[in-house]
């Protein structure tokens, strides 16, 4: 089922596309079949909370100023 449509598509997308899939056995499959890692959604809203939450000190210490 992946080689009719998901495969394809994620072989199609530049190396720098960021592949999410929620499910393992997807995740897997991406790997497997197109050589790419794919992340959780779990994963991207790590990612995005920590990068707020690293620009957001220097704002708070030029506030306290």
């Amino acid at each position: 089922m992946a080689e009719l449509s998901l495969l394809p598509a994620v072989r199609k997308a530049d190396a720098a596309t960021l592949v999410v899939a929620d499910g393992t056995s997807c995740r897997h499959q991406i790997h497997d079949g197109a050589d790419r890692e794919a992340v959780h959604v779990v994963q991207i809203l790590a990612r995005s909370v920590a990068a707020a939450r690293q620009s957001a000190v220097p704002r708070r210490l030029e506030a306290a100023e």
